[in-house]
Parts: C-alpha cells; structure tokens; sequence
C-alpha cells in the first residue's frame, strides 16, 4: 500500500514551521491546501461549510514574503500574550475570582479570550440544543458513508442505531440560531468578518485554557499548531473552500519523489489514434470551460466532447480514467473532488 505523507499534521512540527510550511506550499497563483481545521457540525464557531478529517480547504492566500515575516511576527505576540495569561492560573485573579491584568493584556484578553457576550439567553439549553444537533449532523455524516459504499465502524453502526431518533424542534432551532447571531455580532465587534475570524477567537481560548490547565506538552503544542493555522488564514487568506484530502496529500507525495520517480511519473505515453487523443481533448475543454470558481461535471465534459471539433465519444469509466490520470500528473494542475473538475486557474 502506497505510503501517505501529511507532514501538515506532523506532531513534532513547531507553529513557526508550519507557518514557514504553509508559505512554502502555497503556489504562484496564490492557491494553497491545508489540513481542515477540526469538525463542529452545529458549531457557530466553524459557520458553513461542515468540514471532516478527511478534507482540506482551498485558500485563496494574499501575501509576499514580506507579508509572510510580518504575520509570523503578529503570531509570535499573539501566542506570547495567551502564554503569559494562561500560565499566570489563579495569579491573574483576585479573592472573587476576577483576572486582575492591565495594560496591553487586559486589552488583548477582552478582544481574544474573554466570555462572548451572549445576552440573557439560558446557556443550559442552548448546551443542550447545541449536543443534538451536533448528533443529528454526525448521524447523517454516518448515514452518508454507509450510502456511498464506504466502510463504516461498528461503534459507529451503533451509534447510528441509537441515535437515529435524535430531534430539534423548530423553535429550538430559531432559539439557537437568534443565539448564534448575537455571539457572531460580538465576534464581528472583536475581529471582524474576515474567513477564520470566529477560529481565531476559539483557538485562542482553547491553548489559554490548556495552558492555564497546565495541560501535557503533546496537548498545547496541537492547539499551538492549530491556531497558527487560523491565524495565517485570518490575515491572509481572501476566501476558501472545502475539498477532498487527495489533492493536498497528491501535491505532498509528489514534492518527495525523488528525481527518477518525477521522471517515471511524467514520461509520456505512446498514442496513435484520434481516440487516443481523448486526454488531450479533455484538458483543452478544461483548460477553456473550466476554472478555480467553475467546476465541470463528467456529463459536461462527454457532452462537449461529442461537439466539433472534438466529435468523440467515450463512455463515462473511461473519462473516469483520464480524468485520474491527468489529476495525478500534478504538472497540468488538474484538479476533482465532489463538486466536479478543474483547471487550477483564474477566469
């Protein structure tokens, strides 16, 4: 079985590295994938799309080198702030339980860590509305693999069974959703509405939290990790999207080949027929019709084949395979996850 690299999620990689790492990764045309940040299904926290450990974002990334050493250089304050409050602990409180910080880092606790302002709402039930739909959304996430033919644990069959019947009103919904409008606007006063604002803030609480806790090493490095991911994106990153783990663990794989695996992996094939032109056929019709922001379906790309000046047909498992192949040889920056195929390119 064919090894798969992830070094983004390497345990021993330090927040400045993969910061370095994540710089280093991202192409000329500003693109880069990184590993999806956690998975809260009902949590306001990580808004829309859901996202899962097997899957990446796309980022449109706007920075240079000099933008790169400035936010490595913001990052560094941050987490020293939120290492100074944490492991104060109780020093940073008085007799009534109230942090006594002034200065720069009463500031810096009040716009990062503090409580959210959530009003008058009862924090019990929206806990406990919060706990079901987060079931309710990992009971479909479940019933989704077992759809699709895919493998499926038997703690996880289980938990499908037994929670399958797991409801929220509609009132309980409208109650949760008022909830979460009112912390958005908070975080929106604290932040702003950039992507990853909301993960900023809760990456910053998490590592205070372990640190005050004085939590295992292995445990704060992972949230040191995390929000130094959050926070380049918060600074840098334009917009995203979610996609499948393959193109970013691809893109790994290829940069450590060694030289004579990239030139087995590039040497092209012999072909002399005007069917064998297909793959040639179906990057043009990529390479025209499709880009970063418009993703083409399989029915599209036959369809379009079958007009001039193509005028071929080929049936679906075999534009399965082309499509394979040209995604593998990342020289073509062909790209496919659920949504369809495309050409890493702007329109």
């Amino acid at each position: 079985m064919e090894e798969k690299i992830d070094l983004m999620r390497d345990g021993d990689l330090s927040p400045e590295k993969l910061i370095a790492l994540m710089f280093d990764r991202t192409n000329e045309d500003g693109i880069l994938y990184v590993p999806a940040l956690f998975y809260y299904p009902a949590g306001w926290e990580y808004g829309v799309p859901e996202t899962h450990e097997d899957e990446s974002y796309r980022c449109k990334m706007n920075w240079n080198v000099f933008k790169y050493e400035k936010t490595l250089e913001k990052f560094k304050k941050h987490l020293d702030n939120i290492e100074r409050i944490g492991k104060m602990g109780e020093d940073a409180r008085n007799n009534d339980k109230e942090l006594i910080l002034t200065g720069e880092l009463l500031e810096f606790f009040n716009k990062f860590l503090a409580p959210y302002n959530t009003g008058e709402f009862d924090e019990d039930k929206i806990s406990d509305i919060e706990d079901r739909l987060d079931i309710i959304a990992w009971v479909k996430y479940i019933a989704k693999k077992l759809a699709s033919g895919q493998d499926v644990d038997g703690d996880d069959r289980k938990s499908l069974a037994e929670n399958a019947d797991v409801v929220v009103s509609k009132e309980e919904q409208e109650y949760y959703d008022l909830y979460c409008d009112t912390v958005l606007k908070d975080v929106e006063n604290r932040v702003g509405n950039r992507p990853f604002a909301r993960k900023v803030l809760f990456f910053s609480w998490r590592l205070y939290k372990v640190l005050e806790l004085n939590a295992p090493q292995i445990i704060i490095k992972n949230e040191m990790r995390s929000l130094a991911q959050a926070y380049v994106l918060y600074e840098c990153c334009d917009f995203y999207e979610v996609v499948d783990n393959c193109i970013r663990l691809r893109i790994e794989q290829i940069e450590n080949m060694s030289e004579e695996e990239l030139d087995d992996f590039y040497r092209p094939q012999k072909m002399n027929s005007r069917k064998s032109l297909a793959p040639l056929f179906v990057y043009s019709i990529l390479k025209d019709k499709s880009s970063s922001k418009k993703h083409l379906r399989q029915q599209e790309i036959i369809n379009e084949l079958s007009k001039h000046p193509y005028e071929i047909f080929i049936e679906r498992k075999a534009l399965s395979r082309i499509i394979h192949n040209l995604v593998d040889s990342a020289q073509y920056a062909v790209f496919q996850d659920k949504t369809g195929v495309w050409i890493d390119q702007e329109k």
